[in-house]
């Protein structure tokens, strides 16, 4: 059975215990519908940011742009699609392990945000904003599930401690369904740190 945002919301609600489930989540005008349309998109990436999740990661080459600031000398496009920019290595290298400083800045050129690095070409390993749910793990959704809960508790639930109660679902979800997702392919464990700074 395809994965749907419907199926995904309704799992949201009945963790909060709400049994009026949804139809359609774009037409319905019931109150849950009308409060997931609002929490919905803002916990996918929130979820899709949290983790390296295999089924979101991409790399591409950075396009330069030009003009660094002091202290870098190159400024790359930032992915119009990335959440969550995750290393960066030199364009061609194999050794996807070990990842280069940058920072992330504002593009005051072009509005949005732009890469500095001092590498040349470079490529970005990211997690893109991915919106079709067809292509979202189990594990993945499991999780998102509880942190939309633990959104749509407030708002739709009579009990007080019912956010909290999810919102810690979600944690402990997130770090077993993201073991999970990573152990399915070959991906090398991440540095414990990577310099990622934006300028105020």
């Amino acid at each position: 059975m395809s994965n749907s945002i419907v199926s995904i919301c309704n799992q949201a609600l009945g963790k909060i215990g709400i049994s009026q489930f949804m139809a359609n989540l774009e037409t319905e005008q019931s109150n849950e519908a009308r409060v997931c349309r609002v929490y919905y998109e803002a916990a996918r990436d929130r979820v899709l940011s949290a983790m390296p999740w295999g089924f979101a990661k991409r790399t591409v080459e950075l396009q330069d742009i030009g003009t660094p600031p002091a202290g870098w000398l190159v400024r790359y496009r930032y992915p119009n699609d990335c959440l969550k920019a995750r290393k960066l290595i030199e364009t061609g290298s194999t050794l996807e392990g070990t990842g280069q400083d940058f920072c992330v800045v504002e593009d005051e050129v072009n509005g949005g945000r732009a890469i500095c690095t001092n590498i040349y070409p470079a490529s970005l390993i990211y997690t893109a904003r991915i919106i079709n749910p067809n292509l979202f793990t189990q594990a993945f959704i499991d999780a998102l599930s509880w942190s939309l809960a633990a959104d749509l508790a407030s708002p739709l639930s009579a009990s007080t401690g019912m956010a909290q109660a999810a919102n810690q679902a979600y944690t402990a979800m997130l770090m077993q369904s993201g073991a999970a997702d990573m152990n399915e392919g070959k991906e090398q464990a991440q540095p414990d740190c990577e310099l990622i700074s934006v300028r105020q």
